[in-house]
């Protein structure tokens, strides 16, 4: 298996990691207020619980175009798009982490520091961009 195959298991595998964790945590109203639900779900748990894993799918379907990119699945409609989309979706997510580190750091004032569920949220997202996007450009030939 080539190192671009190997970047799309381990997105994949970290995709399905956090369809789990967003499965897990729409069950509980304050885990989903502590990572930054809305308050309008949180008013509403059955509202919640679905959002939650209307969310939970998508990242599952992220999860499945990454295993399908290291042929480990069948091939799936608009691969490449689709692995560009969500390495893309993720990266920019993740990019939240550089304003955040600013404030946190001192180099941009701000009135709250930002939590910490947050910078972990924005690396976490980044780091999985990252993996999706030099896995796709590795492998776009096998794609």
């Amino acid at each position: 298996m080539t190192d671009a195959r190997r970047l799309l298991m381990l997105a994949g595998s970290l995709s399905l990691a956090v369809a789990v964790f967003q499965a897990a945590v729409c069950f509980s109203v304050p885990a989903s207020r502590y990572f930054g639900a809305p308050e309008e779900l949180l008013a509403d748990q059955s509202l919640l619980i679905i959002a939650g894993l209307v969310m939970a799918v998508v990242f599952a379907l992220c999860g499945l175009y990454a295993f399908s990119g290291a042929g480990r699945l069948r091939h799936l409609p608009l691969l490449r798009l689709g692995l560009a989309g969500i390495g893309g979706m993720y990266t920019l997510r993740g990019i939240a982490l550089f304003p955040e580190l600013l404030v946190l750091l001192g180099y941009v004032q701000s009135p709250m520091l930002p939590p910490t569920q947050e910078l972990v949220s924005s690396a976490v997202s980044l780091g999985i961009g990252v993996l999706y996007l030099v896995g796709t450009i590795g492998n776009w030939r096998n794609l």
